[in-house]
């Protein structure tokens, strides 16, 4: 039988809830250029690489480069963090204390670029993540398998011995393109039930014994994701 020997975690919406950040900063550029850029138009971008989400504002109308638009909003999430603070998700710190007590290596593999992820990591227990994987690196951005399969690679541990703990389709369906169980969390876009996929409301409830019966093949499905 598998065993969990690494968690691969996502990080807006899934480490921190930092998607309300990101949606402001959207709203905020958006107003400056007087287009019109709802907040469903800011959550069709969840989970999109950056550059994605830049090139749908640029195409409304915000008369930018890519690579700026991206920089705008990045330095502007990294201000609300500074000033707001980093709001954790329930059960993250602590299920990060059981990692840290019981040797289990963690990745984070975000979309977010390095400025943002680097923030929420100096919060975690010293030497926990061993990897980062941020936007502004990656060769392929997800829903492609590449980021967590790398992810894994790096780390050392074969993708059945890691769980990815994910809140957007994109992030779900790059684990499991890469053989990696996933436990998603009910984020602002949904993401509908699946093999080797575990839903869950938050991760208040889990712990690496869960996390170990999903590698193991359970899979956890709560009533109240759907609500």
């Amino acid at each position: 039988m598998p065993e969990l020997k690494a968690i691969l975690w996502d990080h807006d919406g899934t480490l921190v809830e930092t998607e309300p950040y990101w949606i402001a900063a959207e709203l905020e550029l958006a107003t400056l250029y007087g287009i019109t850029w709802t907040e469903d138009d800011a959550i069709a971008c969840v989970g999109s690489p950056m550059r994605e989400s830049a090139r749908r504002m640029q195409a409304a109308g915000v008369h930018m480069d890519i690579d700026p638009i991206v920089e705008w909003l990045v330095d502007r999430v990294a201000v609300m963090m500074d000033e707001q603070g980093i709001l954790w998700l329930p059960g993250v710190q602590e299920l990060f204390a059981e990692c840290a007590a019981q040797n289990i290596p963690c990745a984070v593999v975000s979309n977010a670029w390095r400025k943002v992820v680097e923030k929420t990591v100096a919060g975690l227990p010293e030497g926990v993540v061993k990897f980062i994987l941020a936007g502004d690196e990656m060769i392929v951005a997800k829903p492609d398998p590449w980021p967590y399969a790398h992810a894994a690679d790096v780390l050392g541990v074969a993708h059945e011995n890691c769980i990815a703990i994910e809140d957007s389709l994109a992030g779900t369906l790059s684990a499991e393109a890469a053989g990696i169980p996933v436990i998603v969390v009910r984020g602002v876009q949904p993401v509908e039930a699946g093999p080797l996929r575990s839903r869950v409301v938050d991760l208040a409830e889990i712990n690496l014994d869960r996390l170990r019966d999903i590698v193991n093949g359970a899979q956890l499905e709560l009533a109240e994701v759907n609500e």
